[in-house]
């Protein structure tokens, strides 16, 4: 991640890029977040074969305006009990998210491949 000052006059953009490596392949997004035809999400197989998943990149909204990033909105939504909303995830994915990041940490601790644990 570079850092950018989306509010300075101009603005100056973040690029992002986020590579996650599995034993089936690989997925990689990135881009400059203030254009969103600059990246996209992508996935590559161990043959090299790549198939695009999405194709653009969407990292966060910029707007000054309004009740903030549509992430969020949507966080306070389900707080709030709000029927009809898409979750994006259930508790096994979001423990499955926490296990592979504690691996990432100890994969970086120790310089080498760590398992992701389950419990």
């Amino acid at each position: 991640l570079l850092p950018g000052n989306a509010h300075s006059d101009p603005p100056v953009p973040k690029e992002a890029r986020i590579d996650v490596f599995g034993t089936h392949g690989s997925l990689h997004y990135g881009g400059n977040d203030r254009e969103a035809n600059s990246g996209k999400l992508e996935f590559k197989d161990k043959e090299g074969n790549v198939e695009v998943l999405h194709d653009e990149f969407h990292f966060e909204n910029l707007e000054n305006s309004g009740d903030g990033p549509e992430s969020l909105r949507e966080f306070v939504r389900l707080c709030d009990g709000e029927e009809g909303l898409e979750a994006g995830a259930n508790v096994t994915d979001g423990l499955r998210s926490i296990q592979t990041i504690d691996a990432m940490y100890r994969s970086h601790a120790s310089s080498q491949v760590e398992a992701v644990l389950q419990a």
